[in-house]
């Protein structure tokens, strides 16, 4: 029996998979592009920033590269270690910082591995520490189901990355009001089109569950070597054929620029 998660709920990385996500490269051509657009969306006049969830610095070194002050902070000692002074090890959802210290913060790919309390506690921290500006990057309208991975032990399915919930338009524009209010969407990444949501499912049904990462570790039973990945003729119809059903193209990744509104 299969034990699916609310993809919405449960807890996001832990410390062991804040950790394991980072022992491979990060450095590709395409992340640095998306950092460096990631980095030019803030306002010149954001002199001094926090990079928060900034894993191996890989955005932080680009908004350095524009002469602003930034402080780099994650969870994970291991990519924080990466990046160049200065640097803190702390929890996103306890920032160890004064009210208003900056007059810009950035988190790039952080909340959407959040569970849904978290988050919340998170998102206050970050409005609570900067003076203007809050620059948040997730996943666009990404379809939770297709990177469920299937424990082969225990049946338990889970997020190969640990996202915990998808984003759009319409829910990144209520996301931080009343105190911020959007002030720039940004598409980033390469479109692409996607499978529908029902071939992924059926797609599953037939054991076509996404392939585990290097860092996949069922949350169930600890299990970290037999998943379920049956990639056959079936499965793979019905995600690569439903993909060329869909007529609109869309970028990976969304970033916004939130103004304070007091």
């Amino acid at each position: 029996m299969q034990h699916e998660r609310p993809l919405g709920g449960g807890i996001g990385l832990d410390h062991y998979e804040s950790e394991e996500l980072w022992r491979g490269s990060y450095w590709d051509p395409r992340q640095a592009e998306r950092a460096r657009r990631t980095a030019e969306i803030l306002p010149a006049e954001a002199t001094t920033v926090a990079d928060i969830g900034c894993g191996a610095g890989i955005v932080t070194s680009h908004v350095r590269a524009r002469g602003t002050r930034v402080v780099a902070l994650d969870f994970a000692a291991t990519p924080l270690l990466q990046v160049a002074p200065p640097r803190v090890q702390a929890d996103v959802a306890k920032l160890p910082f004064p009210d208003r210290s900056f007059d810009g913060i950035v988190a790039s790919e952080v909340i959407e591995h959040l569970s849904m309390p978290i988050r919340r506690e998170a998102l206050g921290e970050i409005c609570r520490i900067t003076r203007r500006w809050v620059l948040l990057t997730v996943p666009y309208r990404e379809d939770l189901a297709r990177a469920l991975v299937c424990c082969a032990e225990c049946g338990c399915t889970f997020h190969r990355y640990r996202h915990t919930a998808s984003f759009d338009e319409k829910t990144l524009s209520q996301l931080l009001l009343p105190e911020f209010a959007p002030e720039r969407m940004t598409l980033l990444g390469e479109s692409s089109r996607r499978p529908l949501h029902a071939a992924v499912r059926l797609a599953q049904l037939a054991g076509g569950y996404t392939a585990p990462g290097s860092s996949s570790r069922c949350p169930m039973c600890g299990n970290t070597e037999r998943f379920v990945h049956n990639r056959n003729g079936l499965t793979r119809l019905l995600i690569g054929g439903s993909s060329r059903l869909v007529r609109r193209r869309v970028g990976s990744w969304i970033a916004v620029l939130y103004g304070r509104n007091t």
